[in-house]
This record gives structure tokens, C-alpha cells and sequence, in this order.
């Protein structure tokens, strides 16, 4: 859960800045080892916005469905 919405622009993961649409990924995987809400700076409508994400705990999430 984030507020993030179409259009958005993810510019720092974690006062990280984002280079690459393909780092943003492992940034936020790299953020979330450390923490369940991770800090993301957007750009939205031209402006610059601060966000929490906040990730559900490892434990929550549901385990795969074994493969047959």
C-alpha cells in the first residue's frame, strides 16, 4: 500500500535515486530486507511528493502453491 497512482513517477527508493526503471525492483527488495515501509520520492503532475510503501511482513504473505 503506497497511494502510488497512474502516472506517478518513482524517483528515490529510500533516498536512493532511481536511474533506471529496471533498478527500481531491486531497490525496493534491497529496502524492504530492512524494513516493512520503505520511503519513495515520486514526481506526480510535475511535483515532487514524499510516500510511505508499506509491504505486508514476510511472514503474512502466503506460501506458493506446490508445483505438480
Amino acid at each position: 500500500k503506497s497511494g502510488l497512482k497512474a502516472g506517478d513517477v518513482i524517483t528515490k527508493v529510500a533516498d536512493s535515486e532511481v536511474k533506471s526503471p529496471r533498478e527500481i525492483t531491486s531497490q525496493l527488495r534491497d529496502a524492504r530486507s530492512k524494513s516493512n515501509i520503505v520511503a519513495l520520492t515520486i514526481t506526480r503532475d510535475r511535483k515532487e511528493q514524499a510516500l510511505k510503501a508499506t509491504f505486508p511482513d514476510q511472514s503474512e504473505r502466503p506460501s506458493p502453491a506446490p508445483r505438480v
